[in-house]
């Protein structure tokens, strides 16, 4: 299975923010797609990125890390970074390594907002 096969990421660009909605799995082998997209976004200057995690089905080690590196380059750069992680696996891997607390949570209904 390919890359681009496990993991499907779209870019919304609204108003306020960029929306990032990823689907399939982040892993090892799928991270690196995710991890560019953002990294392009940060370098073309957006500074809200919402990520839409509600439809990932797995989530390892690897995506974990992208998530706390891209959360403190949002700190490190004074911009937003903020997560969707509803109650599918990716919270409950977020909670088992204790770093729930620590990424910044987007409430859903922000999606609604006009784009």
């Amino acid at each position: 299975m390919t890359a681009s096969a496990a993991l499907d990421v779209s870019v919304v660009p609204r108003r306020s923010f960029v929306l990032v909605a990823a689907s399939g799995e982040i892993d090892l082998a799928t991270c690196g797609e995710l991890r560019d997209e953002l990294d392009q976004l940060w370098n073309a200057g957006w500074e809200d990125i919402v990520l839409d995690l509600r439809q990932v089905s797995f989530m390892d080690s690897t995506g974990a890390h992208m998530l706390l590196r891209n959360h403190r380059r949002a700190e490190d750069a004074g911009v937003r970074f903020s997560i969707i992680d509803g109650t599918g696996p990716v919270a409950r891997l977020l909670q088992l390594i204790a770093m729930d607390g620590v990424l910044v949570r987007a409430a859903p209904d922000r999606l609604d907002e006009s784009e």
